[in-house]
């Protein structure tokens, strides 16, 4: 997404990122998604993921 590595134009960068994640967010789902979890959430990630689904 928005390249923030360039020191040169991080605001502008940072903006639009911002505004781009305001403008999804209406479309987007609560929870997390399985193959992002690393371990360190524990059971926490687990019912983020799962939601009630999970046994």
């Amino acid at each position: 997404m928005a390249d923030f590595l360039l020191k040169k134009g991080n605001e502008a960068n940072i903006s639009w990122r911002r505004q781009l994640l305001a403008a999804l967010r209406p479309y987007a789902t609560a929870g997390t998604y399985v193959n992002y979890l690393c371990g360190d959430e524990g059971i926490a990630g687990s019912q983020a993921a799962h939601g009630t689904r999970l046994g």
